[in-house]
């Protein structure tokens, strides 16, 4: 069986950022900026007045600890939020500056593994190098290392096609390699 594809940068970029679900995912730590963002607006202007029924604990001293806490939430939205952009920015500069995934990649599967031709390298890899398999809802990424995958895009792939490479990886490699990230 032989496919041919593209990666597309979103692809890319999707490839990328399916990594930072060790993190428990972008919509997470968008979640999280948001709670910082909206605790150090609440914190910094929150006034102290009400906050002397405390005993022992002046006005003045909780107002200055709810502005730190406000500082500290603003100071970690940053931070997430800059960490973020860097690897959406990272992402797009790799992408722009590596050949082999602008061009046509050719998966050849057959009985003892896959191949994979592009212009410029041709690669055989045996099924049991295949260290794991992620699906999400737009790529499935077939894993020769830990951080090494050949990327294919499902919108690429029309049903059958896709049908036959999960029937071939269901074959080829153990169900303890899948990692399906809750999508099919």
């Amino acid at each position: 069986m032989e496919v041919k594809i593209h990666i597309k940068e979103k692809d890319y970029l999707h490839y990328v950022f399916m990594h930072v679900r060790r993190w428990r995912s972008v919509y997470y730590h968008v979640l999280l900026i948001t709670f910082g963002l909206l605790a150090s607006v609440i914190f910094i202007n929150i006034p102290a007045s009400g906050l002397d029924d405390i005993p022992g604990v002046p006005e003045k001293t909780m107002g200055m600890i709810f502005r730190v806490v406000g500082i500290i939430a603003l100071s970690a939205s940053t931070l997430l939020m800059l960490v973020l952009l860097l690897m959406y920015f990272r992402s797009r500069s790799e992408y722009k500056s590596n050949s082999f995934l602008r061009g046509e990649i050719k998966y050849s599967f057959h009985e003892n593994g896959f191949e994979v031709e592009t212009d410029v390298s041709h690669a055989e890899i045996n099924k049991t190098k295949i260290v794991k398999v992620k699906r999400s809802k737009k790529i499935l990424a077939i894993y020769i290392s830990n951080n090494q995958a050949y990327i294919l895009p499902k919108e690429q792939l029309d049903p059958a096609t896709r049908t036959d490479v999960y029937q071939w990886l269901k074959q080829a490699i153990p169900s303890a390699k899948f990692n399906d990230l809750h999508y099919k």
